[in-house]
């Protein structure tokens, strides 16, 4: 039997650490045909591959396969193009993430739970599955830990249950998450990228939460970053994307308030046609390019308005 496990496009360290966990608890299990399959990594990722030196593949091309996992991502269709048919055509199909599931498809089984982040879901897993001496092992134990840092933002973001399980298995292991991977300093053309989006910001005010939007053509999470620490309660990030000759755009959410934007993100996808979900305070969504990114924009934000049950004409849209 030939499994496949896949995640998404520009896979982060969450993605790419869980997908190497998950070959490695496989194999443990008894699985011997286990493969890899990774479109493209961020940055990130990459970097923390090759300082761990992780035999994860990237780029490989499609082959068939019985059995397909997905993991950090829950919809077949945001399978990247080049592998979809591939774990479409598959016997069974797994599903395994942290994120808000918007819509279950038929045949597929899914475990998705409201966890930090998929690395913290398969520790659960392993733990579940009677396979807790897999957790002893040096790269299984600070790939699942860099994961869950990750994702939580050196855990500034996670909650006690999240730390409970970080404590338990570092004490465990003796293991220590080298932090340097995850902190890197921003190139010119990332700050650039910044700078230009935050000239371009539009904001309107609902209630007592402040909405900043803008668009870019790069470095979408840093311009979210930046907007939410200059005094924005909720961030929206616009960019134009293109793949295999299509356009479309992807619109990310952050936030530093209570809520959960994952909700939010799918019900703005349906809004605009495209698909979303996300984390309670992360949340993405993918839309065709069939208007303007600057009347996009202004229709999100409207949109998201109506969502926070406010009134767009009363406090009015300022900016660019």
């Amino acid at each position: 039997m030939k499994i496949g496990i896949f995640t998404h496009d520009n896979a982060d360290v969450d993605a790419v650490m869980s997908c190497y966990v998950m070959r490695e608890f496989l194999k443990h299990v008894g699985f011997t045909r286990v493969s890899i399959f990774i479109a493209s990594a961020s940055a990130d990722a990459k970097r923390v591959m090759a300082a761990l030196n992780l035999e994860v593949p990237v780029g490989s091309e499609p082959e068939p396969v019985d059995v397909a996992f997905l993991l950090d991502l829950n919809a077949i269709d945001r399978v990247p193009e080049r592998y979809r048919e591939v774990v479409r055509t598959a016997h069974r199909i797994f599903v395994i993430d942290h994120h808000h599931v918007e819509r279950m498809e038929k045949g597929v089984t899914y475990l998705c739970l409201p966890l930090s982040s998929t690395c913290e879901v398969l520790l659960h897993l392993i733990r579940a599955a009677g396979a807790e001496e897999l957790l002893m092992r040096d790269d299984v134990a600070r790939s699942l830990l860099l994961g869950i840092y990750a994702d939580t933002v050196m855990l500034k973001h996670a909650g006690a249950s999240t730390l409970k399980v970080v404590s338990e298995v570092s004490g465990a292991t003796g293991v220590r998450v080298p932090m340097s991977l995850l902190r890197r300093e921003k190139d010119v053309s990332e700050r650039i990228a910044v700078l230009r989006a935050m000239s371009r910001t539009a904001y309107v005010r609902v209630d007592d939460l402040i909405v900043a939007a803008t668009y870019v053509g790069s470095f979408e999470s840093s311009a979210a970053t930046a907007l939410l620490r200059a005094g924005a309660d909720i961030a929206v990030v616009l960019s134009e994307k293109r793949e295999k000759g299509k356009r479309f755009y992807r619109v990310i959410l952050r936030t530093r308030r209570d809520m959960n934007l994952a909700e939010i993100a799918a019900k703005l996808a349906r809004e605009l046609g495209g698909i979303g979900g996300g984390h309670a305070k992360a949340a993405a969504l993918e839309v065709p390019a069939v208007l303007d990114a600057r009347d996009l924009l202004r229709k999100t934000l409207n949109t998201l308005c109506e969502l926070l049950k406010a009134q767009v004409g009363k406090h009015g849209v300022h900016g660019a």
